[in-house]
């Protein structure tokens, strides 16, 4: 699955988060591929998602916040 096919999935997925809410990608979507998880960073870093800010990596994964 290509990121492009799933990024209607995470959009709605964040729209039902609150502001504050914590997430990493695996929480928002079922199995997210390694390249997913690339590609939604960049997304995040260039403002694709204006409401979701980089908080952390932990481990192999990005933490992202609702602001």
């Amino acid at each position: 699955m290509y990121y492009k096919d799933i990024k209607n999935q995470i959009s709605t997925s964040i729209s039902k988060l609150k502001k504050g809410d914590e997430f990493y990608l695996r929480d928002i979507i079922d199995n997210p591929q390694a390249h997913i998880g690339g590609e939604f960073r960049k997304d995040v870093d260039n403002g694709v998602f204006p409401n979701v800010e980089f908080v952390d990596c932990e481990g192999d994964a990005d933490k992202y916040r609702i602001k």
